[in-house]
């Protein structure tokens, strides 16, 4: 059943962020992560990430990102969110207000689309950890929105990395409490794919059995595969976000 709280978290989240956050587009893009690619059905980015046979089983996105207009603001968001040096508490309640959205309204889509219900959730940190900060900030979030039932997975990354955006299972160490369990990862920004798909290798490695992965919003970098401005502006300018599509299917919910 879906989380009354719902009802409110759409209006508010269209109408704070609606006119500068865009749906994943399905056509002439990666079919995992939805970048701009003409390597059909998915990038050459993503072929080498499905490599490795414990990565996540399923990839849900919530919204592009970017510098590039006419979503630029989307990247003042995602980037804004966590900055230390000049916190925005706007910018902290939107992403919390897409959070809210995508595990309130969408936590029941990953179980249905495996035929396991997630009964465990996890954040994935900063790579290497930032001096100073005691949590991430996305934990914070998430950990106010999780059902109370659900067991949190504690994910402790590495203090050092000679290549962080490389996959790696030695990046993150997992806690013990989702061994037998259904992890429902959630990451704030998909660029690469390297830190959460080393998520899912830490946590396959501490015994979870399935590991979904939201992401709240995949990183466009101008120059990635097939990514460029004349690409944003033609597909990006409409229509506004829609709340009702499923991160999960990009269309209705399972």
């Amino acid at each position: 059943m879906t989380d009354p709280r719902v009802a409110r978290v759409k209006p508010a989240l269209t109408a704070t962020a609606g006119g500068f956050l865009r749906n994943p587009r399905l056509e002439g893009t990666c079919a995992r992560c939805f970048t701009p690619t003409l390597s059909r059905p998915v990038c050459g980015r993503c072929r080498t990430l499905m490599s490795y046979a414990d990565g996540p089983d399923l990839l849900g996105v919530m919204a592009y990102a970017s510098y590039l207009a006419p979503i630029t603001q989307s990247g003042h968001l995602m980037r804004g969110y966590k900055n230390p040096h000049i916190p925005s508490q706007v910018h902290r309640q939107t992403v919390a207000l897409m959070s809210a959205l995508g595990l309130l309204g969408h936590v029941q889509c990953p179980g249905a689309l495996t035929g396991t219900r997630v009964s465990a959730w996890a954040t994935v940190p900063s790579l290497p950890p930032r001096p100073g900060e005691p949590t991430h900030p996305l934990n914070d979030i998430v950990s106010k929105l999780a059902r109370p039932e659900a067991i949190e997975v504690t994910l402790t990354a590495a203090t050092a990395s000679s290549n962080p955006r490389e996959v790696n299972p030695a990046h993150y160490t997992a806690s013990a409490s989702g061994v037998g369990r259904h992890v429902l990862v959630i990451d704030d920004t998909w660029t690469g794919g390297g830190h959460a798909t080393s998520a899912a290798l830490a946590l396959r490695a501490a015994g979870a059995t399935q590991v979904s992965l939201l992401v709240l919003a995949r990183w466009l970098s101008e120059g990635w595969e097939q990514t460029t401005q004349q690409w944003a502006r033609r597909h990006l300018s409409t229509p506004d976000f829609d709340p009702e599509i499923c991160p999960w299917t990009q269309g209705p919910c399972p």
